[in-house]
């Protein structure tokens, strides 16, 4: 388990608008009308993602998580596993069957690991806290 604080809302371009629009019609004064473009880009827009980098001790990455960004404490669940290294399986059958493995990856080893929060926006990734460390350990119980 996770847990992280993330002390910023997000506002999207048709937010900000809607917020302007609003303090104009307060002030009892006309709204503009967005033209095109500004409507395009509102569109667009894609939801800004914060990215979890889970890194081994020799730095290699072993996990990305995407989480959408709000505001205050929140918490994800890592499952302890490697990304798949093939995530696209064609050979599976067309109807569902509640009996079929999951994918997964494999376990992790016990060490030491570190994740690191970012935040992806407008396309540019910008690093919001410095790599956390963390360690894995095995149960007493496992072979």
């Amino acid at each position: 388990m996770i847990t992280y604080y993330y002390n910023n809302t997000y506002e999207s371009l048709k937010d900000k608008r809607s917020k302007k629009e609003t303090e104009l019609i307060k002030e009892r004064k006309d709204t503009p009308y967005p033209n095109y473009d500004q409507l395009k880009a509102e569109r667009d827009q894609e939801d800004p993602q914060l990215v979890f980098t889970i890194k081994n001790s020799d730095g290699t990455v072993v996990k990305k998580e995407f989480q959408a960004p709000k505001e205050g404490v929140q918490r994800f669940h890592w499952n302890l596993r490697y990304t798949l290294p093939n995530p696209i399986d064609l050979s599976t059958s067309s109807f569902y069957n509640p009996w079929a493995p999951i994918d997964e990856g494999t376990l992790v080893e016990p060490g030491t690991y570190t994740v690191q929060m970012d935040l992806f926006e407008d396309g540019q990734m910008s690093s919001l806290v410095a790599p956390k460390s963390f360690t894995v350990k095995a149960l007493k119980n496992t072979v």
